[in-house]
């Protein structure tokens, strides 16, 4: 169950009550799959930066 799950020591898991049946399951981190979201936003240039990388009073408005 552990390698069918890919889970490894510290994974975060479900576990659930549901019609008499327990149901475990790993549980998804917040950020999956972001490494390959960002590297398709940069290869298609979709990547630049919104804000500048120090903020002064005229940035303000910006936000």
């Amino acid at each position: 169950m552990v390698k069918e799950c890919d889970l490894k020591y510290g994974s975060k898991i479900e576990i659930e009550l549901k019609k008499g049946e327990l149901i475990i399951k790993k549980k998804d981190s917040v950020r999956e799959g972001w490494d390959e979201a960002f590297a398709q936003y940069a290869k298609e240039g979709e990547d630049k930066q919104f804000l500048p990388d120090v903020l002064d009073s005229e940035a303000d408005m910006l936000l």
